[in-house]
């Protein structure tokens, strides 16, 4: 069982909004589903915003979190081993993790704690997250904010503002 993961995705979305039919027609953002016992990420990305939509003429989509390329990317290297050049190579260019094997959550560029883009799994983390800011990166905690997670590992800076709040329940 440990050996297994299955994946079910849809090469094309749905609308939030039905057609003159009272169908929906193909959209920009679909649900990507990962099982196995070794994904470690519950949840990548957040529910959609209902009130947030992109869209022309009538035509309302949900706003896509995570390119797909990214889940091969974890798939192609901590999966199968493949290598990042490799990776690269059949993916046409080099894409973030989304810690999908991984018990932490890492920071993917430089940005606000409080930014989902921030962080891997595009969702701010939670009390129950272990954290890695990685090497090169400034993650920041602005005046007035708070955060907290189980625990945190500062490869990079970590700069929590006067004012704000931080804690750890590790």
């Amino acid at each position: 069982e440990d050996k297994v993961i299955g994946m079910t995705f849809s090469e094309f979305g749905r609308r939030a909004n039905s057609n003159y039919s009272l169908g929906t027609d193909h959209g920009v953002a679909a649900p990507l589903i990962i099982f196995g016992t070794n994904i470690k990420q519950q949840m990548i990305g957040t529910n959609p915003n209902l009130s947030d939509l992109t869209g022309i003429n009538g035509n309302f989509d949900l706003k896509m979190q995570i390119d797909f390329r990214r889940v091969y990317r974890d798939i192609l290297q901590d999966w199968f081993g493949v290598s990042k050049y490799k990776s690269d190579t059949l993916l046409f260019r080099n894409f973030d993790t989304i810690s999908l094997f991984q018990d932490s959550i890492v920071s993917i560029k430089n940005g606000n704690w409080s930014e989902p883009s921030t962080w891997s799994v595009n969702r701010v983390p939670n009390r129950n997250d272990k954290i890695v800011i990685q090497q090169e990166h400034r993650v920041t905690i602005n005046s007035n904010e708070s955060a907290e997670c189980r625990f945190i590992t500062i490869d990079g800076i970590f700069d929590v503002k006067h004012g704000a709040f931080f804690n750890t329940y590790g």
